[in-house]
């Protein structure tokens, strides 16, 4: 009799009672193991990597400066902090009213030493006709000429003030030096403003890193290019070590790692860790995270036995990779563990191993054979 011939001899019987029909067939297959619990497992693997040191990291701007004119003057404006500017685009202006009048200045200057450069020049010419016959007027003509030689070198260099004018006047427009966002006002519109002090601060939210402090052993493993594990409170991901500064502070015995950040909504200054490479290649147990079991303070796994038992295995959980975290125990390659059921599992218990689909595959192989 197959699950056919059942629903055509009891398809007046009322859907309740055939259900419960199948319920109860299903539980004299499993009569046998009834106390045994349902789990599922997974394997022991093994990994092969480097050992990991966890260290503290900050996400930081690869691009964040303070922003000073380097002109002295009165502030006319600047942008507000949380704006967004491009590289080149003004963000804070100095009157530059004394410099246009001083601009007037030195062109009036460069005006007036061309007219006697011009006078000068016409005497020299003179001169220079009546040196052929006469030798007080050569030695006037020499005179002359080293009085043209010292206007235009006047001129020279007023002009060259008139220049440092205008480029005073060009920067009383500070520019951004790259595209950012402001961050910081250091001073007000109305205010004096001294060259070099900053009046403001911006930070590129698009060009960020991760920079870390870590012990000069560090230096001995690592190396720019190396896979690196980023962790934060949110996400775990994998990253590239992009910069090594092997070079150790005597005091603190630590050195700077750059690390390359993931595509994300990162913020300046977050705190994350980075697992950096401390020691060569290692050989290590691993498991499914969902294998850890946390009781009384101790982390277990649950190995399935032979004879269908869990046995309860402390175990010393290290660095994860995904879903797979390495571990210290009692444990071998290949061996069993439970991952699905073992919170309620005790030493010694026995279990039985199903998949999703396992009750329903039992029940049906009952009607074929009925």
């Amino acid at each position: 009799m197959n699950i056919r011939t059942v629903q055509r001899k009891h398809s007046s019987v009322a859907p309740g009672l055939l259900l419960l029909a199948l319920v109860t067939l299903a539980g004299n297959a499993h009569a046998a193991d009834e106390d045994a619990t349902p789990v599922e497992i997974g394997t022991v693997s093994v990994q092969h990597g480097e050992t990991s040191l966890w260290t503290p990291a900050t996400v930081f701007s690869r691009q964040s400066a303070n922003i000073a004119p380097e002109i002295s003057g009165r502030l006319e404006w600047l942008v507000e902090v949380g704006e967004h500017v491009r590289a080149g685009e003004s963000i804070a202006r100095i009157s530059d009213t004394a410099l246009q009048i001083q601009l007037r200045t030195d062109e009036a200057e460069i005006r007036r030493l061309q007219a006697n450069e011009e006078f000068s020049r016409r005497q020299v010419e003179r001169f220079r006709t009546l040196s052929e016959s006469n030798s007080m007027a050569a030695s006037e003509l020499d005179r002359l000429t080293m009085e043209l030689r010292m206007l235009e070198q006047e001129r020279a260099a007023q002009e060259a003030r008139r220049d440092a004018t205008l480029y005073s006047i060009a920067v009383a427009s500070v520019a951004a030096p790259f595209s950012g966002l402001i961050v910081e006002r250091n001073a007000e519109a109305g205010e004096y403003a001294r060259a070099g002090e900053p009046v403001l601060r911006i930070v590129n939210t698009a060009a960020l890193e991760v920079r870390a402090r870590a012990p000069v052993s560090v230096a001995k493993y690592a190396r720019p290019g190396q896979s690196v594990v980023l962790e934060s409170n949110e996400t775990r991901s994998e990253t590239v070590v992009k910069a090594l500064v092997p070079s150790g502070d005597e005091r603190s015995r630590m050195i700077e790692v750059r690390v390359a950040i993931p595509d994300g909504d990162w913020v300046v200054g977050e705190a994350v860790r980075i697992a950096l490479p401390n020691g060569p290649d290692s050989r290590r147990l691993a498991v499914s995270r969902d294998a850890l079991v946390l009781r009384d303070s101790q982390v277990y796994v649950f190995k399935v036995l032979d004879d269908s038992t869990a046995q309860r295995v402390a175990v010393n959980p290290g660095n994860g990779k995904g879903n797979i975290v390495t571990i210290e125990g009692n444990l071998s390659a290949d061996d069993k563990v439970v991952i699905r059921g073992a919170e309620t599992l005790e030493n010694g218990q026995a279990v039985r191993v199903l998949s999703p689909s396992s009750l329903a595959g039992t029940i049906e192989t009952m009607f074929d054979k009925g």
